[in-house]
């Protein structure tokens, strides 16, 4: 074959790619169908293809015929008219048994100055937000000037009427917007004329029925009507949370209707009735679980509803029930359908669709402690239909090397409680030691509501560390088998367990250990997070953990030591770098640490939170007990920057060392995830 002069091969690759850049032509090829296009542009690319292919994936056409290629035609030209082309021209014809369509763009227009008439009692900026409301979320995103599409405004100006409406102007009217083309800016300006009519106000609410004492909670749901702008939505929203009141106590069938006559008032305040007929308390007698589940499924399901059998009927505790299910990660929905009996009771009947048994993760980050870290893991839910959960994990750090075997049982002999087995090894290299260890764990957890999680847990390890700069004291014993056992108890009134803004946390545990080193260590700690604005927010933490020992501190391997320092702690130092040091520099823990923090965080923009911290602690090689009263205290000073992601918060942090001792850095930068506390 002949090669091009090189010249000449440059300018038939430019002369490509600036046709590609231009969309000038493109083929779709799908169940045997050909399309081939001409004149779409870079930007309309993406959407002109996925329209192709959806309509042709909803024929069942075996070949192109001139019905199907005029409705390509047609759904093409209607997603310029979506994309803000409103002169778009789709042509098409058939050739070799293909259609081909030829598009001409036009002009795209934005959406130009904006105007309302007859709007007395409404700022224009939040009109203006509803009337762009549709064209926004079709972009994803806000703009001050975005694409015209007048369908989308139009949509846009019914949503501005049912604004009024909400604010009490149950008459108003949104005329269809007039739209003025201007050509030599492409732009459109949009005109909207509002009629708005009498504003009405909620009058008294009242109730009927028997309210079996709930009295309280009923006049809760109404709390905020007085003077407020008549909404019917307001008043379903209401009629919905009393029936709630009822529902949640087992009263399945609870009636509540609401009567309200805006016409009928020409005052221009709207009284309430609500009508309540509670009905009486439902039991729930069974469950019936659907057949088309696996047994490792279905296993689970008995397991988590069986408490439930007996009980009155309770949203709320089934909701938790159907949420353990759901974390078990065997399923991919799930349905609970309560359905009524002769004799007041219920059976629940569940359905729904187990998920994909077996998944690869891979992973990789970087942390200012670990540095790099790079993982996988393999994991089968319903493990050999057993209802099970096996997984085996490996991962790579800065710091070393470390893998595991689970076996997760979420319902022990069909109970309520989980037992979670455990084997793994790791290397960790840190200062001037490197540590080995190979462990075997299990753990008994039970989740005893919404908010208490309890567990007993028991470990053995085999555990070696080495190092040439430290000292026999320093390093503690450098060859030890543990055997360890413990409880923990957490208490969970969070808003959210991955971004909490309100709510507080609470919990406390204790491990005694036997073997080559015998010690008794405890912790406990408390979080608070409260909302001050709805995008202010402020945290407070207090943390205590202690290890005793009858040898002192000496006689604590230099690995289970405790240390201050670093991202969950007074950031003002790096990770474990507060407290006392060997001569190299190698941090040598203690016995007893401490640390109180708190923070304020203020959301810039969604998603992104800019936080101030500041922070104290302890490290203690003399107490040994969590009360003790901490001395000595450091402290940290910083900001930080926190953006939300579904795992959590990639989290930022500069904390300034306000009394900085010799020897001790300025201060100290995190990068990691999750918040500080």
């Amino acid at each position: 074959m002949k090669l091009l002069p090189p010249c000449l091969l440059v300018l038939v690759v430019a002369l490509a790619m600036a046709g590609l850049a231009h969309g000038q032509a493109f083929v779709i090829e799908t169940q045997g169908l050909r399309v081939e296009l001409t004149g779409v542009g870079k930007g309309a690319a993406d959407d002109v293809k996925a329209v192709v292919q959806e309509q042709i994936q909803l024929t069942e056409d075996k070949e192109m015929s001139a019905p199907l290629a005029d409705d390509l035609a047609f759904f093409v030209r209607q997603r310029y008219l979506d994309l803000g082309y409103p002169d778009a021209v789709v042509n098409w014809e058939i050739q070799g048994g293909a259609a081909l369509l030829a598009v001409t763009e036009g002009d795209v227009f934005k959406v130009g100055a904006i105007r309302y008439e007859g709007n007395t009692s409404q700022e224009e900026v939040q009109l203006t937000r509803y009337l762009l409301r549709p064209t926004h979320d079709k972009l994803g995103g806000s703009s001050a000037s975005p694409v015209f599409v007048e369908a989308d405004i139009k949509a846009g100006a019914q949503l501005v009427q049912r604004y009024f409406q909400a604010q009490g102007y149950l008459e108003a009217a949104v005329a269809e917007p007039v739209f003025d083309y201007n050509k030599a800016t492409m732009q459109v300006g949009v005109l909207v004329k509002i009629t708005e009519g009498r504003k009405y106000l909620f009058g008294s609410v009242q109730f009927t029925g028997d309210l079996l004492g709930r009295d309280k909670e009923v006049q809760e749901a109404v709390s905020e009507f007085s003077g407020q702008p008549f909404s019917e939505v307001k008043v379903e929203t209401a009629r919905a949370k009393i029936a709630s009141v009822y529902q949640m106590r087992g009263h399945f069938a609870a009636v509540v209707n609401a009567v309200a006559n805006p016409a009928a008032n020409a005052s221009g305040t709207v009284p309430v009735l609500y009508q309540i007929q509670a009905g009486p308390v439902y039991e729930i007698s069974a469950v019936e679980i659907d057949p088309k589940f696996s047994a490792g499924a279905q296993r689970l399901i008995k397991a988590s509803f069986k408490p439930a059998v007996g009980t009155t009927y309770s949203p709320s505790e089934l909701e938790i029930m159907n949420r353990r299910l759901l974390d078990t990660g065997v399923f991919a929905r799930m349905e609970l359908e309560p359905v009524a009996q002769p004799g007041g009771t219920l059976v629940l009947q569940v359905k729904g669709e187990e998920g994909m048994r077996t998944t690869v993760g891979f992973y990789g980050g970087y942390e200012t402690f670990q540095g790099p870290i790079i993982g996988a893991e393999v994991r089968q839910v319903n493990f050999m239909d057993s209802g099970n959960t096996a997984s085996a994990k490996a991962e790579y750090t800065g710091r070393g090397i470390n893998g595991s075997l689970k076996l997760l049982d979420p319902a022990l002999f069909g109970s309520r409680y989980s037992l979670a087995a455990e084997v793994g090894a790791e290397t960790f290299s840190i200062f001037d030691y490197d540590r080995q260890s190979y462990f075997g764990k299990l753990a008994l957890e039970r989740r005893w509501n919404k908010h208490i999680t309890a567990s007993l847990f028991g470990q053995v390890s085999a555990n070696s560390t080495e190092s040439t700069e430290l000292t026999p004291e320093e390093l503690g014993p450098d060859e030890y088998n543990l055997g360890s056992v413990g409880m923990a108890l957490v208490f969970d009134y969070r808003n959210s367990p991955v971004v909490p803004t309100d709510g507080w946390m609470a919990s406390a545990g204790v491990t005694t250990s036997g073997g080559d080193v015998q010690f008794l260590k405890s912790e406990i700690s408390l979080a608070v997070y409260q909302p001050l604005t709805k995008k202010l927010r402020i945290a407070a933490a207090a943390r205590a953990r202690a290890v005793q020992i009858s040898g002192g501190v000496d006689e604590l391997p230099i690995d289970l030591r405790l240390f201050n320092g670093g991202a969950t702690s007074v950031r003002s130092f790096a990770e474990r770098e507060m407290g006392p040091k060997s001569k190299s520099g190698t941090p040598l823990g203690g016995t007893a640490t401490h640390v109180f923090s708190v923070e304020l965080s203020y959301e810039i923009r969604p998603n992104l939170e800019l936080a101030l911290f500041g922070d104290a602690g302890t490290v203690s090689r003399e107490e040994d007990n969590v009360f003790a009263s901490p001395s000595d205290l450091r402290y940290a000073i910083g900001l930080g920057i926190r953006y939300k992601l579904p795992i959590g918060p990639l989290r930022v942090d500069y904390g300034f060392n306000p009394d900085r001792r010799e020897g001790e850095d300025m201060g100290a930068l995190h990068i990691t995830f999750g918040f500080a506390f």
